[in-house]
């Protein structure tokens, strides 16, 4: 194990789709992070190297709130079994933050954040962080795909959010869904009028192959490299 990891107490864990779970975690330390940035969870039963056991997870949650939120994707690999089977108050342990997925200092008019899966969890860090945030803010825009509508984590969540427009979209939608069918790309396709394409900055988490899309697909509408935060 790690020199400088530390403790963590569950003190929550509840189901946000049939595939995904919320774990939240107490520190018994000081844990200080940016949002957009990620941890490692110690696995035990481990002992390939260089990292034996140790999972990184996205912090969902903002540096301001209570708990470190992390989304665990069931079946995933070892991990997700180890996860179902702490109970409240169990300890595990944790290191970091690691990572530089944060909100960019350039001055632009839009923030468009683009994810998939549990890809949530840093984009939804960053909205978190500036929840109270009014005035003259750029735009945020949220587009989040998933393959059936019961796969949209904390949708109720981000439907309600003020100050940012969530545009949600599926592969196969169920008879009351009221977002988009497709993927993502296409709803940035069909919507393409309402984005300042060269003047917004742009934050991707999700698949590898969303991201394989989005690149090219931004390319294409002059978005330039520096104005793309990616990370999968």
């Amino acid at each position: 194990m790690l020199d400088h990891a530390i403790e963590a107490r569950v003190s929550g864990t509840r189901p946000l789709s049939p595939s995904v779970l919320e774990l939240t975690l107490e520190p018994r330390a000081p844990f200080r992070f940016v949002a957009g940035q990620y941890l490692r969870l110690f696995v035990p039963g481990s002992t390939t190297p260089p990292d034996a056991g140790w999972i990184p997870y996205s912090i969902g949650s903002a540096p301001d709130e209570e708990g470190l939120t992390l989304m665990i994707k069931l079946g995933a690999h070892r991990a997700s079994d180890y996860v179902e089977g702490l109970a409240i108050g169990s300890t595990v342990r944790i290191d970091g933050p690691f990572g530089r997925f944060g909100w960019s200092a350039r001055v632009v008019e839009q923030s468009i954040l683009i994810g998939g899966g549990t890809g949530l969890a840093p984009l939804r860090s960053l909205i978190r962080s500036r929840r109270s945030e009014s005035g003259n803010a750029p735009r945020r825009i949220l587009v989040l795909g998933a393959s059936v509508p019961d796969e949209l984590l904390y949708y109720d969540e981000l439907s309600a959010a003020l100050g940012m427009d969530f545009w949600p979209v599926v592969i196969a939608p169920s008879p009351n869904f009221k977002g988009d069918v497709g993927l993502v790309t296409d709803v940035l396709a069909r919507r393409g009028g309402e984005i300042a394409w060269e003047r917004a900055h742009f934050y991707l988490c999700g698949p590898a192959a969303m991201l394989a899309a989005l690149r090219p697909f931004l390319a294409d509408r002059g978005v330039a490299a520096e104005a793309i935060t990616d990370e999968h």
